[in-house]
């Protein structure tokens, strides 16, 4: 099983990078197919430019840093991975100027966690799972299927002037759905739902 878990054991010149191979249990950089666990440290890794993994979990007290620009794709989730879902948020994630993708046709995400720009590639879908929370602060890219609909969970869109995406799929969905920040919400041309609360703050 490819599970390879931070262990923040050099700094370079941007702090502990991702991209250091000695930073990592198996001794290389995560790829495509690892299960990657970021446990509770002082010597939070900040992602590389482009950073891939199957899985991510940030444990309780963990602390993954987005950086300036960084891409992380993930590519897995429960189906390919033995019950580990795409992205499990405990602790965490600081996303400075980062991009999220998401590259599963499965993929699930739990937790709460605030993005700055989330995508969702062509063909693929994630799933919120109950009582997660998806908050982001630049864009959402959706060539996929966000399926909010499954569970009771909420998405925010806290930025500025930002567009609210049709979640897609058969039951085009948000179960809770809050605007907040500044700016202008565009909502979509297509028609679509929510199925619980409704909030605008801001």
């Amino acid at each position: 099983t490819d599970i390879n878990t931070w262990l923040g054991a050099a700094a370079g010149t941007y702090g502990y990078e991702w991209g250091f191979s000695s930073n990592w249990s198996k001794g290389s950089v995560p790829t495509s197919s690892s299960k990657v666990i970021i446990p509770a440290t002082a010597k939070a890794p900040s992602l590389d430019l482009a950073s891939q993994a199957a899985t991510v979990t940030i444990e309780a007290g963990g602390v993954l840093n987005g950086g300036a620009g960084t891409v992380l794709t993930i590519s897995g989730g429960p189906a390919s991975n033995g019950g580990v879902g795409s992205w499990n948020n405990s602790g965490t994630f600081n996303p400075e100027s980062s991009t999220v993708v998401f590259d599963y046709t499965e993929a699930t995400i739990d937790g709460s966690t605030t993005f700055n720009n989330l995508t969702i590639n062509s063909g693929k879908a994630l799933t919120p799972q109950s009582a997660s929370a998806i908050r982001i602060g630049g864009i959402f890219s959706n060539s996929g299927t966000l399926n909010s609909h499954l569970f009771n969970n909420t998405v925010d869109y806290f930025g500025d002037n930002q567009s609210v995406v049709s979640p897609g799929g058969s039951s085009s969905a948000y179960y809770n759905l809050n605007l907040s920040g500044s700016g202008t919400k565009t909502m979509p041309a297509t028609a679509m739902s929510i199925l619980g609360d409704f909030t605008v703050d801001g």
